[in-house]
């Protein structure tokens, strides 16, 4: 029993704490809009949002990013 309590808290601290500030490096992702990502992601499609949350929104953030600089120059 401890030891499923104590994999818990460890794998909740990895995902609230570690990985949005792995992604905030990697894919220059805010850590809040990786969690609110994650969030909706979870709560609109369920464990498949869960998984495709942050890269979808990483591969939007570069797709307005390219859209700016041609709108923009």
């Amino acid at each position: 029993l401890w030891t499923a309590a104590i994999f818990i808290i460890v794998q909740q601290i990895d995902n609230i704490i570690l990985s949005p500030r792995i992604m905030k490096g990697k894919l220059g992702l805010h850590p809040v809009t990786t969690i609110m990502a994650v969030i909706a992601g979870g709560r609109i499609f369920g464990i498949a949002g869960l998984l495709f949350s942050v890269p979808l929104v990483a591969m939007l953030k570069i797709l307005f990013k390219r859209i700016l600089k041609i709108v923009w120059g």
